[in-house]
């Protein structure tokens, strides 16, 4: 099954609800999962692979947002 992942954020949440209405996993994960412990630098690339990878690993804290009314 595929597993979909989203750094916690307005646009995250609206992916994540519209990709559940289909069906599909989405997880909204803290955004300290693709912070780099090693540096300052941030990278997108760097970020959006460790939240790719994030899910096949376990290795992230899931956010649980309020339904919507």
């Amino acid at each position: 099954p595929v597993v979909f992942g989203h750094e916690a954020s307005d646009v995250g949440y609206r992916a994540s609800r519209e990709l559940q209405k289909l069906g599909d996993d989405c997880r909204i994960m803290d955004p300290d999962v693709a912070r780099d412990r090693r540096g300052p630098v941030k990278s997108d690339k760097a970020d959006a692979r460790r939240i790719a990878l994030a899910p096949k690993f376990g290795n992230y804290l899931q956010v649980v947002f309020p339904p919507v009314q």
